[in-house]
């Protein structure tokens, strides 16, 4: 007879309570990758609610690894590496080695009209031109018509060789009429040509705010990625107060330029901003 400890049973608990209130309170399950179980197959941390193919793990930080290959331009110091955005883990996606050429993890949503999923990524490539590996995190319809909605994208044809984002990224969309339908989001990283070199796609904080009609997700400002604009998003604001986000050499991991604290999209982070983020403050429910 199987046996399970404490801390085993309390996870199974919040995951058995996630399956049975899932699509009514937090989309997607586990967007946050607070669960995870072992598998002896792959010998990674797999997502619960996921279904995942070859390279994907769960992992309180992200550290990549020496030898799988140059990180020369990469932009976050590689010896502390990336923390989680939010909570305690994150889900890390590789590209691979010799063996393996492409890693995913899906999950199937069910969308309606003013829905909003918004989320953190972040990428790395340890590979150089012509082999551009790749990553996107997109929305397939599933059993209807309609388009591939692509959330996410980032390649070393558009970070350059050896490179990576400063930090965190974040990602949103607001779904019309047209688009409400079932969809599998899908998280993919792919190599380029070759399975030599790796690349990373890491995703953290995954969630689709509810669309009520009386209070509609906030439409910009939501920082965090908790479906609301309230104290934390404002302490991220205040941060990055008077900084110009067109200085890309001065933006680091502690910067907000790419959560958007630039809401205006003319550079600096300044009174216009402060007011666009006023005008959505205290919108939307809550998501934690």
């Amino acid at each position: 007879m199987m046996k399970y400890n404490r801390i085993e049973c309390g996870r199974l608990l919040v995951l058995l309570c996630a399956l049975l209130i899932g699509q009514a309170v937090a989309d997607p399950i586990n967007g946050s990758f607070e669960l995870f179980d072992y598998n002896d197959s792959t010998d990674h941390f797999d997502p619960n609610g996921w279904h995942t193919e070859n390279v994907v793990t769960v992992s309180e930080d992200f550290i990549p690894i020496d030898y799988d290959g140059d990180k020369s331009n990469w932009q976050i110091d590689i010896n502390t590496g990336l923390s989680s955005f939010k909570g305690e883990n994150l889900l890390i996606l590789s590209s691979g080695d010799y063996y393996v050429g492409e890693s995913k993890a899906s999950q199937l949503l069910r969308i309606q009209e003013g829905d909003k999923i918004e989320g953190a990524y972040f990428f790395g490539a340890c590979d150089y031109l012509p082999y551009d590996d790749w990553a996107e995190i997109k929305l397939v319809p599933r059993n209807h018509e309609g388009n591939v909605i692509q959330l996410a994208f980032a390649g070393i044809e558009m970070l350059g060789d050896y490179g990576s984002f400063t930090g965190w990224k974040k990602f949103e969309h607001t779904f019309t009429a047209e688009e409400v339908g079932s969809y599998d989001l899908t998280l993919y990283i792919s190599d380029g040509i070759d399975t030599q070199l790796a690349s990373y796609l890491i995703v953290d904080s995954i969630v689709v705010c509810r669309n009520n009609p009386e209070d509609p997700p906030p439409q910009k400002a939501d920082f965090n990625c908790d479906c609301t604009v309230d104290n934390f998003d404002m302490a991220i604001f205040a941060r990055d107060w008077g900084f110009d986000c067109n200085d890309t050499e001065l933006i680091d991991a502690n910067c907000g330029c790419l959560l958007g604290t630039d809401l205006d999209g003319n550079g600096p982070v300044d009174i216009n901003d402060f007011g666009i983020m006023i005008n959505d403050w205290l919108t939307g429910t809550r998501k934690d």
